[in-house]
């Protein structure tokens, strides 16, 4: 059995889709890397109600608090901030090498292609404005699926239009790059015409409401108390976290519903009889999140205990201390998570048992539920430890499930170590034969 599922994830590896996801997601990583640690030192360091700040009071004694801070915030804008726009670059380009055409070319059609189906008011007339409006919440990384769906597309139509470039050969001189661009502006032109296609298609669909299933969710059963709605919650989110397509969990969080129980321990001095026991805040975020959205982070700890691959260990050395801090883009982009049907199981069943177990220790009233707000950065682990004001069973707890994440995901890691040095012995034969 072991065996056919080996053999069905290695069929799927082989896939030109899944080679040029592939490659597309390991060229981000470094942009990825260097964009999370900016977030990490803007939002956590350098920010009043970051949580190594207020551990150690840099707004006190450091002259350039802020300028560290509005420093840092605009490297993340400049890197994740625009992440869909490098990844549907990268796609293209490796769509178009892929089927040996130019891949550069097709690479910067993709970003003002991209560019043009996401802005605001190409059609829009009623504006006296000429100004391009551009949406910017296409380029975060919520929207790294679709980039890189759009980024293929413009691949394919290259593929479909320009001359084929041999294998060994390279445009190098003026007269064979004037000659291969006048014949690659019919690619060009019709990734255009792509473009504009999706930008009134997307009018015409902003008309109505899409289902935002999360929003669904949140507004209608888990703010009720329902625990079914949040397992389904806890599911819907680690879908999407692995699609490369999900809001972060801050975007959505059930303020009211907080409140709602901080203020009722304010004046109760009291867990018992909480108006809302089983919530986002009290069950996902203090348990679905311990090792982190889909439990990265006890991923990360047993890739750099049992795994002996250097790849693996450099990515895991390289995010670990970050994703404590609750950046997990990194991770997802450079083992990679996204996309990998390996992860996906684990994924999405190490947030919903955290989800389980929370929902169980609170019934049978061995911990209550978190009231306190907490800092931005603090650790999964620490969560319902300082949630509830210092609950040692908490913090006993949270270890124990930490614990278990992390043998959840020792046979998935061992399984794509495996699948990863049979792939990469199939490339170093295809590069002899190409030779």
């Amino acid at each position: 059995m072991v065996i056919k599922f080996t053999n069905y994830l290695m069929k799927i590896r082989r896939l030109t889709i899944v080679r040029i996801l592939q490659r597309t997601l390991l060229s981000l990583f470094p942009i990825v890397l260097v964009g999370s640690y900016a977030n990490i030192l803007s939002s956590i360091v350098f920010d009043k109600m970051g949580y190594l700040n207020n551990i150690l009071y840099l707004d006190k004694w450091f002259p350039f608090f802020n300028q560290m801070h509005i420093l840092f915030k605009n490297i993340n804008s400049f890197t994740i901030g625009f992440i869909t726009i490098f990844s549907t670059y990268f796609a293209a380009k490796y769509t178009a090498e892929y089927y040996k055409r130019q891949g550069d070319l097709a690479g910067i059609t993709a970003i003002f292609s991209y560019f043009m189906l996401s802005s605001i008011n190409i059609f829009n007339f009623t504006k006296n404005t000429s100004d391009i409006l551009l949406n910017t919440k296409w380029y975060g990384s919520e929207k790294m699926l679709f980039g890189i769906i759009i980024g293929m597309i413009i691949g394919q139509i290259f593929k479909v239009n320009p001359p084929k470039i041999k294998s060994n050969q390279q445009i190098i001189h003026s007269a064979e790059i004037l000659k291969y661009s006048f014949k690659a502006i019919k690619g060009i032109v019709l990734s255009i015409v792509f473009a504009i296609g999706m930008n009134i298609l997307f009018l015409y669909l902003k008309k109505f409401n899409v289902i935002d299933i999360n929003g669904v969710l949140v507004t209608n059963y888990v703010v009720k108390n329902n625990i079914i709605g949040i397992l389904l919650y806890s599911v819907t989110t680690s879908i999407l976290n692995w699609m490369g397509i999900s809001s972060s969990y801050n975007e959505i969080l059930d303020d009211n519903v907080f409140m709602k129980n901080l203020n009722y321990f304010i004046k109760h001095h009291e867990y018992t009889n909480l108006p809302y026991n089983y919530t986002i805040s009290t069950v996902y975020r203090s348990f679905g999140l311990i090792s982190g959205s889909g439990g990265v982070i006890a991923l990360i700890c047993i890739m750099l205990l049992f795994v002996k691959n250097k790849n693996f260990n450099n990515i895991a050395k390289s995010t670990f201390i970050i994703s404590i801090l609750g950046e997990y883009i990194p991770v997802m982009v450079g083992i990679p998570i996204l996309f990998n049907p390996i992860f996906l199981i684990p994924y999405i069943l190490v947030p919903l048992i955290n989800c389980i177990i929370g929902m169980f220790v609170i019934w049978m009233g061995i911990l209550p539920p978190t009231i306190f707000p907490l800092m931005n950065g603090t650790p999964g682990v620490l969560v319902e430890f300082l949630g509830t004001g210092g609950n040692f069973w908490g913090l006993l707890i949270s270890i124990i499930i930490f614990i278990i994440d992390c043998l959840i995901y020792l046979p998935f890691i061992k399984e794509s170590e495996e699948i990863w040095i049979k792939i990469q012995k199939e490339y170093q034969r295809e590069e002899k034969n190409e030779k």
